[in-house]
């Protein structure tokens, strides 16, 4: 079982994800984007599960460098191009299990459904 965060060292989603699945002994590594970098091709398998509009973070400081005119005519293509130089685009954390992407943002009751973590582990206050 591989689980891989993806997403960025100073996202607090991001810490609050590592240390839930830390806190239920799950093993896992953290992909950050700035110093790992982004793959292009992995991200577009991200879209081909979750959506474009989904993967992407509009209300964080990557998409405010995306100059507003270009903001209104974005599509899946033209968002492909601004990755590489604005990583920020990208939702974190991102979950792959087994390398496909499972999970999209912290959310801890779905996070606990999907690692079969049950009411008791819930009692032991897992962090979320």
């Amino acid at each position: 079982m591989d689980i891989t965060l993806y997403g960025f060292g100073s996202c607090r989603h991001l810490n609050k994800a590592h240390l839930f699945l830390t806190a239920a002994g799950i093993r896992h590594r953290i992909h950050d984007h700035y110093r790992d970098g982004v793959d292009i091709a992995q991200v577009q398998r991200w879209f081909d599960t979750f959506g474009w509009r989904t993967v992407i973070y509009r209300y964080g400081t990557g998409w405010q460098c995306v100059p507003p005119l270009h903001r209104m005519v974005m599509d899946e293509q033209r968002i492909m191009r601004w990755i590489p130089e604005e990583p920020r685009l990208v939702r974190s954390p991102l979950v792959e299990f087994d390398g496909e992407p499972v999970l999209l943002g912290f959310h801890p009751d779905a996070w606990r459904l999907f690692f079969g973590l049950d009411s008791m582990q819930k009692s032991r206050q897992l962090p979320g």
